[in-house]
């Protein structure tokens, strides 16, 4: 949307949630918070999504998705990998399996795959290969973030090839 592509900011966020007061404009409000494209905006969004576990389940939704819209500016979620990685045990161990699954396969974002100074691949197999003892669940949910992830590789890989 507009604010994810520099557009829109902080001024026309806020004085469409004053004029949309529902839960409907709040979440919306989150959401676009969320997209903002500046580091700023992403690590604030980072940590009131892995710090606040009272964030209700829709909010949690928008604000994820509003998080994951970078595809002007990728580069923004590059140090999220690594936070990725030294975070997900406080995910796993603070949240309800739904919360903990949606901020799990939410906050990783194969946008990374390619980027220089980041190893997405290599972040969440080291991730499994120390965390051999994790619960099943917590360790497909890191699985199918790998698998995505390697899966964006391989294409990339296909395309460079032409």
């Amino acid at each position: 949307g507009l604010v994810a592509a520099g557009q829109a900011g902080e001024a026309e966020i806020a004085a469409e949630e004053q004029r949309d007061r529902t839960t409907t404009g709040r979440e919306r409000a989150a959401q676009a918070r969320a997209a903002l494209p500046t580091p700023e905006a992403k690590a604030a969004t980072w940590r009131e999504l892995v710090e606040s576990s009272a964030m209700p389940n829709e909010t949690q939704v928008k604000t994820l998705l509003g998080f994951a819209a970078v595809e002007r500016h990728p580069e923004l979620l590059v140090p999220f990998v690594s936070e990725y990685v030294r975070e997900a045990d406080a995910i796993w161990a603070s949240r309800t399996f739904h919360m903990a699954e949606n901020l799990l396969s939410r906050l990783w974002s194969v946008a990374t795959v390619g980027l220089e100074g980041v190893d997405p691949v290599g972040a969440l197999e080291a991730w499994l290969a120390s965390h051999a003892d994790a619960p099943d669940a917590f360790r497909r949910i890191v699985s199918e973030n790998l698998d995505d992830t390697r899966r964006v590789v391989a294409v990339q890989a296909r395309e460079l090839q032409g």
